[in-house]
């Protein structure tokens, strides 16, 4: 994939974590400049003009992903596996109406934390078992996002701090 209008230097120390248009399947980590939601537009469109189709593009900066990390509500339970952690990166905060209905979704034993911008959800049984579906999330939340487990995001964040 060409993205001739998105230059990535390295010295910028922002990272988008990961850019994953789920039509695709593809990944993506690319270094980016402050302006992350000019640069997410800059990528969708590259995407439109090289695929011929648009897809959301989520991205967090370095520091927001140290945040994430800090602020993950079930960091005291130190049990979870870190494959059965994952947090869906939203591409805005939700609305009051989705906050209120996020803690009512029971469709199994998993958890769900919605905090800012970001969902955790613990999957006690894996993911792969679950019956919590992106779709029925995204309908919920009435946002977009892009999930990943505990693993890929301290990798992630790993990755960041080296540029």
């Amino acid at each position: 994939m060409r993205y001739d209008s998105v230059q990535c230097r390295p010295s910028s120390r922002c990272c988008a974590p990961s850019i994953w248009p789920a039509t695709t399947r593809s990944r993506w980590t690319l270094c980016a400049n402050k302006d992350l939601a000019r640069l997410g537009k800059r990528i969708e469109d590259g995407i439109q003009r090289s695929f011929g189709f648009h897809t959301g593009v989520v991205l967090r900066s370095a520091a927001e992903l140290k945040d994430v990390i800090r602020r993950n509500p079930f960091a005291q339970r130190t049990a979870i596996q870190p494959n059965r952690l994952v947090v869906s990166f939203l591409a805005d905060e939700p609305g009051a109406e989705a906050m209120e209905k996020i803690p009512q979704i029971k469709v199994g034993p998993e958890e769900l934390r919605l905090d800012g911008r970001e969902l955790y959800i613990h999957y006690p049984d894996g993911i792969g078992k679950s019956k919590l579906t992106p779709a029925l999330l995204e309908r919920t939340l009435k946002v977009s996002g892009t999930a990943r487990n505990w693993n890929t995001i301290l990798k992630l964040l790993e990755m960041a701090e080296q540029l």
